[in-house]
């Protein structure tokens, strides 16, 4: 669908020399709002992917990834947002004076382009390897945003409307190009539905503490550990808080009277078919006197 609404706007320049009507006005007119309808559109798409890439920040088993990815989403999206602000500038300056792009005019927009372009690629090696073939023709070896430059250095054959759409062209350019950078950077965090699962080793010992001749027992086996299951954990009645390998921790310095003492861990998950389940269990362990009251 994106790659249709350019085709429109290049049949009416190749129109341009034929007597302006009132027919070919409206028509005209009708596409700058069918581009800038669609430059609004994609334009919500990206916040909304914007505020996954902000919820996914905010997650702990994605937080690590998203602090990366983030920031240069933003950074990417502020780097458009200050190219359409120029473009809107001298669209504006041409509607009012009527005279169309001058030589300052388009060397500002070839400049603000390139700036563009390069402050996009430079956000991310990985980016630049994905999306430099978009900017190409920001250095004039492509046919996309220096074709529509190309457009607007003959203003002279052009009525106001249709400048205004090539305007209007090149910012859905800018805004489309600049949305798959976003949800390029989005594709780079594992979404909560196809969390990966964590093999790990598992090694316990029935004690740390042993006297002469009291046994000591190892059991080692290795866990599957997955983040799919939304696993939610108190230990001693206290949350902990779920780190990327798919795992808790919980520390305590036990203090008290010598004795056995027992410390309750619940468990809730989510089972294989999306089912809450709870696990109950008691962790035991026996304080020693301290070497003073020995």
């Amino acid at each position: 669908m994106r790659k249709g609404i350019l085709n429109p706007l290049a049949w009416l320049i190749l129109c341009s020399s034929c007597k302006q009507s009132a027919d070919k006005k409206a028509m005209i007119t009708s596409l700058q709002y069918s581009l800038e309808e669609a430059s609004r559109t994609i334009g919500f798409e990206t916040q909304a992917t914007l505020a996954k890439l902000e919820e996914k920040s905010a997650t702990p088993a994605m937080a690590s990834k998203a602090g990366i990815w983030l920031p240069k989403a933003q950074q990417a999206e502020q780097y458009k947002n200050k190219f359409i602000r120029e473009v809107d500038r001298i669209a504006n300056a041409c509607k009012t004076d009527g005279s169309g792009c001058d030589e300052q005019d388009m060397a500002t927009l070839k400049s603000m382009l390139k700036e563009y372009s390069d402050s996009s690629l430079h956000t991310d090696p990985l980016i630049k390897a994905e999306f430099a073939r978009n900017f190409s023709d920001s250095t004039g070896n492509g046919q996309r945003f220096s074709s529509i430059l190309d457009r607007l250095k003959h203003h002279d054959h052009f009525s106001r409307e249709e400048r205004a759409a090539i305007f209007a062209q090149l910012k859905l350019l800018a805004i489309q190009t600049t949305n798959r950078i976003i949800h390029f950077c989005n594709e780079q965090i594992s979404d909560p539905g196809f969390y990966f699962t964590v093999y790990s080793a598992i090694v316990a010992q029935n004690s740390s503490v042993l006297l002469p001749g009291e046994p000591l027992e190892i059991t080692a086996g290795v866990g599957v550990f997955s983040q799919r299951a939304q696993p939610k954990i108190l230990i001693n009645g206290k949350p902990c808080e779920l780190r990327e390998d798919a795992t808790f921790k919980y520390h305590t310095k036990p203090k008290g009277k010598p004795g056995t003492y027992t410390i309750p861990v619940v468990l809730d998950f989510l089972d294989e078919d999306g089912e809450p389940r709870q696990i109950r269990k008691n962790v035991t362990y026996r304080l020693l006197p301290a070497p003073a009251d020995l």
